[in-house]
């Protein structure tokens, strides 16, 4: 897995990320699905920070696309199927919306 960016490398290069991606990533709508995600996979306290996090590390590079199950599985504690049908279900819901974007900022 990936080294995890410092804080203050994290907020730099969050500034290189396209404005769409970012705009996408931080609206009302993904932040009520992942409410609701969290809600659903019963996230509490510190937890429902976890796929956010993933997801923003994903967005700078710092996580690459083929470890995301294995980094959701890690960080949530949870078997690997039930990790990829998160990764599928934040597939369909945030990520594919800006599937070109993403994939112009060559993240697969």
């Amino acid at each position: 897995m990936a080294i995890t960016l410092a804080q203050s490398s994290l907020q730099n290069t969050l500034q290189e990320v396209p404005e769409d991606i970012r705009s996408w990533i931080s609206s009302e709508k993904t932040t009520y699905f992942m409410m609701e995600l969290n809600e659903k996979l019963g996230l509490r306290e510190e937890r429902v920070r976890i796929i956010p996090r993933l997801l923003l590390r994903l967005e700078v590079k710092d996580l690459h696309a083929a470890e995301f199950v294995d980094a959701i599985s890690q960080e949530l504690t949870i078997g690997p199927e039930k990790a990829k049908s998160i990764a599928i279900e934040l597939k369909e819901n945030i990520l594919k919306p800006i599937e070109a974007s993403l994939s112009d900022w060559d993240i697969n």
